[in-house]
């Protein structure tokens, strides 16, 4: 869609209470939020501004409905993977399972399936992390589904059943949760991920260990 809109958005207490207004314009060629929320992601802690996301959340969150509404589908589930990080370390699950339920309404009207596997993906991570245990592995699973299905990719497999690691943990199922660990391990060695075969080794280990596999 050829859509376009402009949101301003009232920046408060940047510089002693000064309110600042910025206008973003957000079409198909040119969207400020998505390359904003992107510039922020890359920045250390250290050199994002106090303001950072904090300022720009609500915007951010408003354009990603905006978006779905005004047909630009592909947009809601990318500005929802540009703030997922920061919405799920501030605990804020009620606007993290919104920006990734509109991204995911938006790709599966636009038939598109890699933003609908990152979307179930994005919504898992969250259910995980708000002990919504139950609509979390049935997330994790249909996203893991949906990447096999479209050619498969081990580093973000591998990422899913790091997830279901941990929901098998948390629920007391050590022996499901070495299942996972195990082809989490196998997802990460296919994609030369050794930070991630480290982790998942740990996993293991700890998973044996409940088994009373002390060996």
């Amino acid at each position: 869609s050829e859509a376009a809109f402009a949101v301003a958005l009232d920046l408060t207490g940047l510089d002693g209470g000064r309110v600042q207004v910025r206008e973003y314009r957000f079409d198909a060629d040119h969207n400020s939020y998505y390359h904003l929320a992107r510039a922020l992601r890359r920045q250390s802690p250290a050199e994002r501004e106090p303001a950072g996301f904090t300022a720009e959340s609500a915007g951010l969150l408003a354009a990603i409905g905006r978006a779905a509404e005004t047909g630009i589908d592909a947009y809601p589930w990318q500005l929802a993977w540009t703030m997922s990080t920061y919405l799920l370390r501030r605990g804020l699950w009620h606007d993290h399972a919104l920006a990734w339920s509109a991204g995911l309404d938006a790709a599966r009207t636009a038939r598109d399936q890699v933003g609908e596997a990152y979307s179930l993906h994005g919504l898992a991570e969250g259910y995980s992390r708000s002990c919504r245990f139950g609509d979390a592995e049935l997330l994790y699973r249909q996203a893991l589904r949906q990447f096999e299905t479209i050619g498969g990719n081990p580093s973000i497999e591998a990422v899913i059943h790091d997830g279901l690691t941990c929901l098998a943990e948390r629920q007391e199922r050590p022996d499901e949760a070495l299942g996972h660990a195990m082809r989490a391990l196998d997802r990460y060695r296919e994609a030369g991920h050794r930070p991630g075969q480290l982790r998942v080794l740990n996993n293991i280990g700890f998973s044996h260990a409940k088994l009373g596999d002390y060996q």
